[in-house]
Formats: structure tokens, sequence, C-alpha cells
């Protein structure tokens, strides 16, 4: 009798941990996504700085050839780069905090204390 209960609460301990598995292998896919996401993103909003960079150079020499002063207005570049770096900033955050998460699941005590709840 002593051993079918050790079995059945093995078993159980068995069925949490892969309970625990699936629930962090959804978050991971979830912050996989929402990561490419953000790429993608940060890569729209380089195309459009490197659009944005092209034109006011083209600006600056079509200037420079009709022997006027150019004007460059660099702020809507500057508020892009801004832009991409609190998209930085937010990334980095959500990363440490999924790699903190990840330490903590897999420290042998919180396994444990979750196998046993």
């Amino acid at each position: 009798m002593v051993e079918e209960r050790e079995i059945l609460e093995l078993r159980e301990q068995v069925e949490k941990l892969i309970t625990l598995s699936i629930n962090l292998q959804a978050k991971m896919t979830e912050l996989m996504i929402k990561i490419t996401d953000l790429i993608t993103n940060e890569k729209e909003m380089i195309a459009l700085l490197k659009e944005v960079s092209e034109i006011e150079a083209e600006n600056l020499k079509s200037a420079s050839e009709s022997g006027t002063v150019a004007q460059v207005n660099f702020q809507p570049l500057l508020d892009e780069l801004k832009k991409l770096s609190s998209q930085n900033e937010q990334m980095i955050k959500s990363m440490s905090e999924v790699e903190n998460y990840l330490k903590k699941a897999y420290t042998k005590g919180l396994l444990k204390s979750m196998l046993l709840k």
C-alpha cells in the first residue's frame, strides 16, 4: 500500500512538472512573438530613418549646388530615434524579467515547492 501511495504522489509531481513545463513553453512562445514584433517595428523605424536622412541629405546637396543656405530639420529624425530608444528599453526590461523568472523557476527549491503544492 505504501508503494502505491508513493507511486501516486510521484505521478502527481510528474504531472505538475509537465504542466509547469507547458506553461513555461507558452510564455516563452509569447515572449518570442513579442520580440519578433518589436524587431519588425524597429526595422520599419530604421527604414524610415534611413529614408528621412536620405531626403535631408538630398536637400543639403541641392542647396549647396544652388548656393543657398539649407536648413535641415532633424527634429523628426530625433523623435524617431527617441521612440526607438524607448522600445529598446522596454525590450531589455521584458527580457530581464523573463530571465529572472527562469532563474527562479529552475531553482531546485522553487520547483520542489511548486510540485508539492
